[in-house]
């Protein structure tokens, strides 16, 4: 295995994989060794460790010192992968291969925060679409161990939570978008309702959550 000895980093993570309403949003942080320690003295943490006042104000430093890419994945290409032959890992990995690819890449090493419970395939995943293929790491909890990752936790956070506010401006208040949230789950079985079962093109029908509402409405 290569192993470099002063690596500059990329970290990537993402936000919104068990929603079931909005985007699936993935972000990667570039830093040098120098950079990381910056966001150490930053107080960078796991996204989920923050309050919504500390992700805002560090978001707007790291995207404004650091170099970042973000992508994301509406409801409908979520929905084509679950119900299709490939799966949301498989996703997942296109999209943090794809943000590899933007970088300049020198002696870089990948940490991937790990959405698989076999990381070494889920690595393999992503370097087969990324020629030539970096030193990739997927680890699990590296949003936690590893400040770069932190720091795209933080990104992929932020953008995904102003999806959201949009959706709640504009709706009234949809909750979270999780399907844990009673909140959530209300608007939509009262949007199925007035839309003839019909979901929301910002939601996701794959997930088995609305699959169970649905068949709760029919059988009303």
């Amino acid at each position: 295995m290569r192993r470099y000895a002063s690596d500059n980093m990329i970290g990537i993570d993402e936000a919104g994989r068990g929603a079931i309403i909005g985007n699936l949003v993935v972000a990667a942080v570039q830093a040098t060794p120098q950079e990381i320690r910056k966001l150490k003295r930053m107080g960078v943490k796991d996204s989920k460790q923050l309050t919504p006042k500390m992700r805002e104000d560090l978001y707007v430093r790291i995207i404004t010192d650091f170099k970042y890419q973000t992508i994301s994945a509406d409801p409908q290409v979520i929905d084509l992968h679950v119900g299709g032959f490939f799966n949301l890992n498989y996703l997942e990995a296109k999209m943090m291969a794809n943000l590899v690819t933007r970088f300049p890449m020198s002696k870089e090493t990948v940490i991937l925060d790990c959405p698989d419970v076999n990381t070494r395939r889920f690595s393999k995943v992503v370097r087969s679409h990324i020629i030539p293929s970096p030193l990739i790491r997927s680890a699990h909890k590296a949003d936690v161990n590893y400040p770069v990752v932190s720091a795209a936790s933080i990104i992929a956070k932020v953008q995904r939570d102003r999806q959201i506010q949009n959706l709640n401006w504009n709706l009234g208040d949809i909750g979270s978008g999780y399907p844990s949230d009673p909140k959530t789950r209300r608007f939509l079985i009262e949007w199925v309702i007035k839309h003839n079962g019909e979901i929301p093109l910002f939601a996701r029908k794959s997930w088995a959550s609305w699959k169970a509402w649905r068949r709760e409405i029919i059988s009303v």
